[in-house]
């Protein structure tokens, strides 16, 4: 070995003594940095997964008509997967079966959670629809019809236009229902033939119907 190679040497051991520490530091804060993100995905899949497998038993619940376990499975899916999306769509599913109850106010309460969440903006429109939908059979239309002021989403448009029909009809605005039902028709939401319906009945109790009286 030559002068040079040794000083090479001498100062690679120099560098070592001085910087070793670090570079060891370094890879082991690196090694936690990739093990604890690992560990991180590995949790939340495992979270996601659970909340999965808690949401599929809540729908058997239902379609057994099982509203005690139904309960039972949505109030610990909420409590143990809150974060997850399977609680906003157990929120939903729970808020049916308070419909089905009669409890229209806990129904609201739900949906309420679902429209003020931050959750997926189809989903929290259609709870809006939802709500609207309860609040207008709890007697409350015009509160259900400003709920409805911001469901602009072209997903739930023409829905919105034939949800606020029904609540027009409710308040007697019944000019305000047909405008609102051929809106909804014109966009293509819903059941045509319900709409067209709704829109016949107007006109006969109107006197524009082939069974009007002259």
């Amino acid at each position: 070995m030559d002068h040079t190679e040794e000083e090479q040497l001498e100062r690679l051991r120099e560098w070592w003594s001085r910087n070793g520490k670090f570079v060891i530091a370094g890879v082991v804060v690196g090694l936690a940095a990739v093990i604890g993100t690992r560990m991180w995905t590995e949790a939340r899949n495992s979270k996601a997964e659970a909340a999965s497998q808690q949401y599929e038993r809540l729908l058997g619940a239902l379609g057994k008509r099982d509203s005690g376990q139904a309960e039972q499975l949505a109030d610990g899916l909420l409590e143990a997967y809150g974060s997850t999306p399977y609680a906003t769509l157990a929120r939903l599913a729970l808020a049916r079966l308070k419909v089905e109850q009669g409890d229209l106010g806990a129904a609201a309460a739900l949906l309420r959670q679902v429209v003020d969440g931050d959750g997926e903006a189809e989903i929290r429109q259609i709870a809006r629809l939802r709500l609207a939908r309860v609040l207008l059979a709890d007697g409350k239309g015009d509160a259900a019809l400003a709920l409805l002021k911001d469901a602009d989403s072209s997903v739930t448009r023409a829905d919105s236009e034939s949800v606020k029909g029904d609540i027009y009809l409710a308040l007697g605005k019944r000019a305000e229902a047909r405008a609102a039902y051929e809106r909804a028709k014109a966009l293509g939401g819903g059941n045509p033939r319900l709409l067209q319906m709704k829109l016949d009945d107007l006109a006969v109790a109107d006197g524009e119907g082939e069974g009007a009286l002259p």
